[in-house]
């Protein structure tokens, strides 16, 4: 699979958790659309 779910920006300097917690939502909307759109295919 050839996305990028997340690309790394400056909006959370100081708290790792909050960086982790978008980048794991945005994995997951990324699986949900391919599971979604191309599992018939």
């Amino acid at each position: 699979m050839l996305t990028v779910a997340y690309q790394p920006n400056h909006r959370y300097r100081k708290d790792w958790r909050l960086l982790m917690k978008e980048s794991v939502d945005s994995w997951f909307a990324t699986i949900n659309f391919f599971d979604t759109h191309l599992k018939n295919l």
